[in-house]
Formats: C-alpha cells, structure tokens, sequence
C-alpha cells in the first residue's frame, strides 16, 4: 500500500487502484472500488461501489478535506446531482474520442 499523508489523497491518485476502506456506524470495515471523484459546486465528492457486494450500486460520499475523512450522502437530491454530472462528464469524454 502506497503511502499518503492524509486518508483522502488516495482518493485524488489516478494510479490508485487499491480499494478504500471505510468503517461503517455498526463498526465493521467495509472496502469499496473507485468510480470517480466529482467536483461540483458544493465540494468534490467520491462515487464509490462496494467491492464485496459488487451489486452495481453506486455510493456517494462527500469528501471533507479538513477533516480528511469521507461522509456517506444521504440526501437523495444530492447523490443523483452528483451522478447526474458524472454521466454528463463521461459522455463529454465519449465526444472527444
């Protein structure tokens, strides 16, 4: 494992491909895969899918630099405006190729 200075800068790697592991409120430690991180107007978040239920899920979570931690969105609103610009931003890279 590469070593980063703060737990986020992982995230902001594009030669990362280990998984981010992430402990959830009942205390167990859940690893995911990286889609992306999506900078929008509210602050860069991280579209992750969880690596041993692989159901195809995206999960966004919003990435708090002060803190350097990671915050699971729960607002529905939110989560599709984030994967909403994700979708636009891959097919903004299909065009160009």
């Amino acid at each position: 494992m590469k070593k980063y200075d703060r737990y986020i800068d992982r995230l902001f790697d594009e030669d990362n491909f280990e998984p981010i592991e992430i402990v959830g409120e009942d205390n167990k430690t859940y690893k995911f895969e990286q889609v992306a991180v999506v900078e929008t107007d509210h602050g860069c978040y991280a579209v992750l899918v969880n690596e041993e239920t692989l159901e195809g899920e995206a999960h966004v979570f919003f990435i708090d630099e002060e803190q350097d931690c990671l915050t699971y969105v729960d607002n529905e609103l939110v989560a599709n405006e984030v994967l909403s610009q994700l979708d636009s931003e891959y097919d903004d890279y299909d065009e160009e190729e």
